[in-house]
Protein backbone atom coordinates (compact mmCIF):
# COMPACT_ATOMS: atom_id res chain seq x y z
CA UNK A 1 0.00 0.00 0.00
CA UNK A 2 2.82 2.34 0.78
CA UNK A 3 4.16 1.84 -2.69
CA UNK A 4 0.75 2.32 -4.20
CA UNK A 5 0.19 5.43 -2.09
CA UNK A 6 3.54 6.84 -3.09
CA UNK A 7 2.81 6.11 -6.73
CA UNK A 8 -0.60 7.71 -6.50
CA UNK A 9 0.89 10.66 -4.69
CA UNK A 10 3.55 10.96 -7.35
CA UNK A 11 0.91 10.71 -10.05
CA UNK A 12 -1.16 13.44 -8.43
CA UNK A 13 1.94 15.57 -8.01
CA UNK A 14 2.82 15.07 -11.69
CA UNK A 15 -0.72 16.01 -12.71
CA UNK A 16 -0.68 19.10 -10.49
CA UNK A 17 2.81 20.08 -11.66
CA UNK A 18 1.77 19.52 -15.26
CA UNK A 19 -1.31 21.68 -14.76
CA UNK A 20 0.76 24.42 -13.16
CA UNK A 21 3.32 24.30 -15.96
CA UNK A 22 0.55 24.24 -18.55
CA UNK A 23 -1.13 27.21 -16.86
CA UNK A 24 2.20 29.07 -16.73
CA UNK A 25 2.77 28.42 -20.42
CA UNK A 26 -0.72 29.65 -21.26
CA UNK A 27 -0.20 32.69 -19.02
CA UNK A 28 3.09 33.66 -20.69
CA UNK A 29 1.70 32.90 -24.12
CA UNK A 30 -1.30 35.14 -23.45
CA UNK A 31 0.96 37.84 -22.00
CA UNK A 32 3.24 37.62 -25.04
CA UNK A 33 0.24 37.86 -27.33
CA UNK A 34 -1.03 40.94 -25.48
CA UNK A 35 2.39 42.57 -25.69
CA UNK A 36 2.66 41.75 -29.39
CA UNK A 37 -0.77 43.23 -30.12
CA UNK A 38 0.04 46.29 -28.03
CA UNK A 39 3.36 46.67 -29.84
CA UNK A 40 1.70 46.40 -33.25
CA UNK A 41 -0.97 48.93 -32.28
CA UNK A 42 1.71 51.27 -30.94
CA UNK A 43 3.72 51.08 -34.18
CA UNK A 44 0.59 51.48 -36.29
CA UNK A 45 -0.30 54.58 -34.36
CA UNK A 46 3.22 55.96 -34.67
CA UNK A 47 3.44 55.18 -38.39
CA UNK A 48 -0.01 56.61 -39.04
CA UNK A 49 0.96 59.82 -37.29
CA UNK A 50 4.28 59.93 -39.13
CA UNK A 51 2.84 59.23 -42.56
CA UNK A 52 0.14 61.86 -42.16
CA UNK A 53 2.50 64.45 -40.74
CA UNK A 54 2.73 67.22 -43.35
CA UNK A 55 6.24 67.70 -44.70
CA UNK A 56 7.39 71.31 -44.82
CA UNK A 57 9.08 70.85 -48.20
CA UNK A 58 5.79 69.90 -49.86
CA UNK A 59 4.40 73.39 -49.26
CA UNK A 60 7.52 75.49 -49.88
CA UNK A 61 9.12 76.66 -53.10
CA UNK A 62 10.99 75.33 -54.95
CA UNK A 63 10.24 71.88 -53.49
CA UNK A 64 6.46 72.27 -53.60
CA UNK A 65 6.75 72.59 -57.36
CA UNK A 66 9.27 69.77 -57.83
CA UNK A 67 8.10 67.19 -55.30
CA UNK A 68 4.36 67.60 -55.88
CA UNK A 69 4.79 67.17 -59.61
CA UNK A 70 4.11 63.79 -61.24
CA UNK A 71 7.07 64.37 -63.59
CA UNK A 72 10.39 62.57 -63.01
CA UNK A 73 13.10 64.57 -61.24
CA UNK A 74 16.72 64.59 -62.40
CA UNK A 75 19.73 66.16 -60.67
CA UNK A 76 22.80 67.03 -62.76
CA UNK A 77 26.09 67.59 -60.94
CA UNK A 78 28.84 69.89 -62.16
CA UNK A 79 31.98 69.05 -64.13
CA UNK A 80 34.99 70.50 -62.23
CA UNK A 81 37.49 69.09 -64.74
CA UNK A 82 35.92 71.23 -67.49
CA UNK A 83 36.30 74.32 -65.33
CA UNK A 84 39.95 73.41 -64.75
CA UNK A 85 40.58 72.87 -68.47
CA UNK A 86 39.21 76.34 -69.23
CA UNK A 87 41.58 77.74 -66.65
CA UNK A 88 44.60 76.07 -68.23
CA UNK A 89 43.67 76.89 -71.83
CA UNK A 90 42.31 80.39 -71.29
CA UNK A 91 39.43 79.40 -73.61
CA UNK A 92 35.77 79.70 -72.68
CA UNK A 93 33.71 76.65 -73.49
CA UNK A 94 30.25 77.31 -74.95
CA UNK A 95 27.26 75.12 -74.24
CA UNK A 96 27.30 74.22 -77.94
CA UNK A 97 30.90 72.95 -77.72
CA UNK A 98 30.06 71.04 -74.57
CA UNK A 99 27.00 69.44 -76.18
CA UNK A 100 29.15 68.37 -79.15
CA UNK A 101 31.86 67.06 -76.77
CA UNK A 102 34.35 69.55 -78.19
CA UNK A 103 35.97 70.11 -74.81
CA UNK A 104 39.14 71.78 -76.19
CA UNK A 105 37.86 74.08 -78.97
CA UNK A 106 41.28 75.22 -80.26
CA UNK A 107 43.97 72.68 -79.35
CA UNK A 108 46.24 74.11 -82.06
CA UNK A 109 46.65 77.27 -79.97
CA UNK A 110 47.95 75.37 -76.97
CA UNK A 111 51.36 74.03 -76.09
CA UNK A 112 51.99 70.31 -76.19
CA UNK A 113 52.20 70.16 -72.40
CA UNK A 114 48.85 71.95 -71.89
CA UNK A 115 47.18 69.69 -74.44
CA UNK A 116 48.48 66.61 -72.66
CA UNK A 117 47.32 67.90 -69.27
CA UNK A 118 43.83 68.68 -70.58
CA UNK A 119 43.48 65.24 -72.11
CA UNK A 120 44.51 63.67 -68.84
CA UNK A 121 41.79 65.65 -67.07
CA UNK A 122 39.23 64.49 -69.62
CA UNK A 123 39.86 60.87 -68.60
CA UNK A 124 37.96 61.56 -65.38
CA UNK A 125 34.28 62.31 -64.95
CA UNK A 126 33.58 63.40 -61.42
CA UNK A 127 31.40 65.84 -59.55
CA UNK A 128 32.69 68.76 -57.52
CA UNK A 129 33.40 68.02 -53.86
CA UNK A 130 30.58 70.33 -52.72
CA UNK A 131 28.03 68.65 -54.99
CA UNK A 132 27.89 65.39 -53.04
CA UNK A 133 26.42 66.70 -49.75
CA UNK A 134 23.99 68.90 -51.69
CA UNK A 135 22.76 65.92 -53.71
CA UNK A 136 22.41 63.83 -50.53
CA UNK A 137 20.35 66.54 -48.78
CA UNK A 138 18.08 66.96 -51.81
CA UNK A 139 17.65 63.18 -52.07
CA UNK A 140 16.71 63.00 -48.38
CA UNK A 141 14.03 65.65 -48.90
CA UNK A 142 12.78 63.72 -51.91
CA UNK A 143 12.59 60.50 -49.88
CA UNK A 144 10.61 62.27 -47.14
CA UNK A 145 8.13 63.27 -49.84
CA UNK A 146 8.03 59.77 -51.35
CA UNK A 147 9.79 60.90 -54.50
CA UNK A 148 12.67 59.36 -56.40
CA UNK A 149 15.49 61.36 -57.92
CA UNK A 150 17.91 60.40 -60.68
CA UNK A 151 21.45 61.77 -60.41
CA UNK A 152 23.72 62.27 -63.44
CA UNK A 153 27.08 63.90 -64.03
CA UNK A 154 27.07 66.84 -66.45
CA UNK A 155 29.37 65.16 -68.96
CA UNK A 156 27.17 62.06 -69.15
CA UNK A 157 24.18 64.19 -70.19
CA UNK A 158 23.25 64.98 -73.79
CA UNK A 159 21.14 67.86 -75.08
CA UNK A 160 18.26 65.46 -75.71
CA UNK A 161 18.23 64.66 -71.98
CA UNK A 162 17.42 68.31 -71.26
CA UNK A 163 14.75 68.60 -73.93
CA UNK A 164 12.24 66.75 -71.81
CA UNK A 165 9.23 67.45 -69.62
CA UNK A 166 11.15 66.14 -66.60
CA UNK A 167 11.94 68.53 -63.76
CA UNK A 168 15.66 69.25 -63.45
CA UNK A 169 18.10 70.41 -60.79
CA UNK A 170 21.47 71.72 -61.98
CA UNK A 171 24.46 72.23 -59.69
CA UNK A 172 27.28 74.59 -60.62
CA UNK A 173 27.81 77.73 -62.66
CA UNK A 174 28.29 77.84 -66.47
CA UNK A 175 32.04 77.39 -66.09
CA UNK A 176 31.68 74.13 -64.17
CA UNK A 177 28.35 73.06 -65.64
CA UNK A 178 27.95 74.46 -69.18
CA UNK A 179 24.34 73.19 -69.33
CA UNK A 180 23.51 76.07 -66.98
CA UNK A 181 23.81 78.52 -69.90
CA UNK A 182 20.94 76.72 -71.61
CA UNK A 183 18.54 78.27 -69.06
CA UNK A 184 20.21 81.49 -67.88
CA UNK A 185 18.65 83.83 -70.45
CA UNK A 186 15.43 83.75 -68.45
CA UNK A 187 17.04 85.31 -65.40
CA UNK A 188 17.93 88.83 -64.40
CA UNK A 189 21.07 87.73 -62.54
CA UNK A 190 23.57 86.05 -64.86
CA UNK A 191 27.11 84.73 -64.65
CA UNK A 192 29.90 86.26 -66.68
CA UNK A 193 33.58 85.42 -66.81
CA UNK A 194 35.88 88.29 -65.91
CA UNK A 195 39.28 87.71 -67.59
CA UNK A 196 40.90 90.46 -65.52
CA UNK A 197 40.28 88.76 -62.19
CA UNK A 198 40.16 85.30 -63.76
CA UNK A 199 36.88 84.36 -62.13
CA UNK A 200 33.13 84.29 -62.62
CA UNK A 201 31.11 87.25 -61.46
CA UNK A 202 27.36 87.85 -61.34
CA UNK A 203 25.83 90.62 -63.42
CA UNK A 204 22.49 92.20 -62.61
CA UNK A 205 20.83 92.98 -65.95
CA UNK A 206 18.22 95.33 -64.49
CA UNK A 207 19.40 96.53 -61.07
CA UNK A 208 16.65 97.47 -58.69
CA UNK A 209 16.82 99.84 -55.70
CA UNK A 210 19.73 99.02 -53.40
CA UNK A 211 21.06 96.43 -55.87
CA UNK A 212 24.50 96.31 -57.46
CA UNK A 213 25.10 96.01 -61.19
CA UNK A 214 27.83 93.43 -60.53
CA UNK A 215 28.67 91.08 -57.69
CA UNK A 216 32.36 90.23 -57.59
CA UNK A 217 33.60 87.55 -55.14
CA UNK A 218 36.48 88.54 -52.89
CA UNK A 219 37.20 85.11 -51.38
CA UNK A 220 38.89 82.81 -53.87
CA UNK A 221 39.99 79.22 -53.37
CA UNK A 222 38.37 78.84 -49.95
CA UNK A 223 40.04 82.04 -48.76
CA UNK A 224 38.35 84.50 -46.41
CA UNK A 225 36.02 86.91 -48.21
CA UNK A 226 32.66 87.10 -49.93
CA UNK A 227 31.21 84.72 -52.47
CA UNK A 228 27.92 84.91 -54.34
CA UNK A 229 25.43 82.41 -55.69
CA UNK A 230 22.27 82.27 -57.76
CA UNK A 231 19.23 80.22 -56.80
CA UNK A 232 16.90 80.25 -59.80
CA UNK A 233 13.66 78.45 -60.61
CA UNK A 234 12.79 78.72 -64.30
CA UNK A 235 10.82 76.92 -66.98
CA UNK A 236 12.55 74.50 -69.31
CA UNK A 237 12.32 76.28 -72.71
CA UNK A 238 9.69 74.73 -74.99
CA UNK A 239 9.03 72.03 -72.38
CA UNK A 240 6.58 71.59 -69.50
CA UNK A 241 9.11 70.94 -66.75
CA UNK A 242 10.85 73.31 -64.35
CA UNK A 243 14.55 73.75 -63.65
CA UNK A 244 16.13 74.60 -60.29
CA UNK A 245 19.57 76.22 -60.67
CA UNK A 246 21.97 76.18 -57.71
CA UNK A 247 25.17 77.89 -58.74
CA UNK A 248 27.92 79.85 -57.06
CA UNK A 249 30.65 82.05 -58.47
CA UNK A 250 32.92 79.72 -56.48
CA UNK A 251 32.61 76.34 -54.82
CA UNK A 252 31.80 78.12 -51.56
CA UNK A 253 28.92 79.93 -53.25
CA UNK A 254 27.42 76.72 -54.62
CA UNK A 255 27.81 75.10 -51.22
CA UNK A 256 25.98 78.01 -49.55
CA UNK A 257 23.14 77.86 -52.11
CA UNK A 258 22.72 74.12 -51.53
CA UNK A 259 22.68 74.52 -47.76
CA UNK A 260 20.09 77.30 -47.94
CA UNK A 261 17.54 75.50 -50.12
CA UNK A 262 17.74 72.31 -48.03
CA UNK A 263 17.52 74.10 -44.66
CA UNK A 264 13.75 74.59 -44.67
CA UNK A 265 13.45 77.05 -41.71
CA UNK A 266 16.16 79.30 -43.18
CA UNK A 267 14.69 78.94 -46.67
CA UNK A 268 11.27 80.00 -45.39
CA UNK A 269 12.78 83.11 -43.78
CA UNK A 270 14.68 83.95 -46.98
CA UNK A 271 11.56 83.59 -49.14
CA UNK A 272 9.57 85.84 -46.83
CA UNK A 273 12.36 88.42 -46.92
CA UNK A 274 12.04 88.38 -50.73
CA UNK A 275 8.30 88.88 -50.53
CA UNK A 276 7.44 85.31 -51.48
CA UNK A 277 4.67 83.70 -49.47
CA UNK A 278 4.82 80.10 -48.30
CA UNK A 279 3.40 78.29 -50.18
CA UNK A 280 4.12 80.37 -53.25
CA UNK A 281 4.15 79.91 -56.98
CA UNK A 282 6.91 79.61 -59.54
CA UNK A 283 5.63 82.76 -61.25
CA UNK A 284 5.96 84.60 -57.95
CA UNK A 285 9.54 83.46 -57.53
CA UNK A 286 10.48 84.47 -61.07
CA UNK A 287 8.84 87.87 -60.58
CA UNK A 288 11.03 88.54 -57.54
CA UNK A 289 14.14 87.36 -59.38
CA UNK A 290 13.36 89.69 -62.28
CA UNK A 291 12.66 92.73 -60.10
Amino acid sequence: MAVVANSAEDAVRRVVDGSVHSWNRRKWLALGLVLTVANVLLWLGFWSGFSHKPNAASSMLPWSLLYNSPRPLQLITSDPDIAEIQGYTGQELSVSDYANRNYIPHPEKLSREVNQLCNILLHGNKAALVDTPIAVSIAELAQENSRKIEIHSARSVELANLQTDDNLILLGSPRSNPWYAFFSDQMNFRFAYDPVSGQEIIRNIHPGPHEQAEYVPTGLGWATGQSYAIIGLVRNPDQNGHVLLLAGASAEGTEAAGKLVTDLPRLSEALKACGISTPGTAAELRAVAAS
